[in-house]
């Protein structure tokens, strides 16, 4: 026996909505990761750039502090005290070679302190001296003069035990480059037990140059110059020293 079911007919007029696609949490989570992928590429690209910018010239400073040094060192026995000679290794940056020819003085500090070691406490500094030097061109006489002192210059001429002029640069550097006969230890210091260090040092003294220029130093590379080096004498190269006197 067969069953007619009515059928549903919808009106022609009716419309069907379909229900719009809402993504889901993994969907965002995707969308997120791209995103970040995508920056983090610009971010290491940038950072690479910048890496490029900055290192180029600090690895020129470094390549020219890998030079700077004190080499060639000997210690005598003078006029009853221990004598340092030797020489300073050094080159000057383009910026302290433009400063230079404008006129502008440059200031150098060299420094030495001899001390001797105790088992029971610190070092013990015996002996210390400074040399400060002022190097600096006269458009003029287009000459190089180097003047030494044992005092700052901002306190005047005090102390001064050396003025020379120089026809060159390379002249002038020689002249400031070469440590002859620099004193480091007294007869009377030397006890006859123990051993000694004597610390070299030298360095651009910007405490002494013009204050604006001091503020356009602050942070640059090119103005970085300080060499240091320690050197121990032993007995008996104190006894050869002291041998004749």
């Amino acid at each position: 026996m067969r069953h007619n079911h009515p059928v549903l007919r919808t009106p022609s007029s009716m419309t069907v909505f379909s229900m719009p696609y809402l993504p889901k949490p993994t969907d965002y989570l995707q969308a997120f990761k791209r995103l970040r992928h995508g920056w983090r590429s610009y971010l290491c690209v940038a950072a690479c750039l910048l890496a490029v910018f900055f290192c180029l010239p600090a690895r020129n400073a470094y390549a020219q502090a890998s030079t700077n040094t004190i080499t060639d060192v000997r210690f005598e026995g003078i006029d009853d005290a221990v004598r340092m000679s030797g020489n300073v290794r050094f080159t000057l940056s383009d910026s302290l070679h433009g400063t230079l020819d404008k006129g502008v003085p440059v200031y150098f500090l060299f420094e030495t302190s001899t001390s001797r070691s105790r088992w029971y406490w610190a070092d013990k500094v015996i002996h210390s001296s400074k040399r400060h030097i002022r190097l600096m061109y006269q458009p003029l006489t287009r000459r190089w003069r180097v003047n030494v002192s044992s005092e700052p210059f901002s306190r005047g001429l005090v102390g001064v035990v050396l003025n020379q002029n120089y026809d060159s640069l390379d002249a002038a550097l020689s002249s400031i480059q070469r440590i002859s006969n620099w004193q480091v230890l007294d007869a009377p210091d030397w006890s006859g037990d123990g051993s000694y260090t004597v610390r070299a040092r030298f360095r651009l003294d910007l405490s002494q140059l013009q204050r604006p220029l001091q503020l356009g130093t602050v942070g640059q590379s090119e103005w970085k110059l300080d060499i240091e080096r320690s050197f121990r004498l032993t007995q008996q190269d104190l006894g050869k020293a002291f041998a004749g006197n």
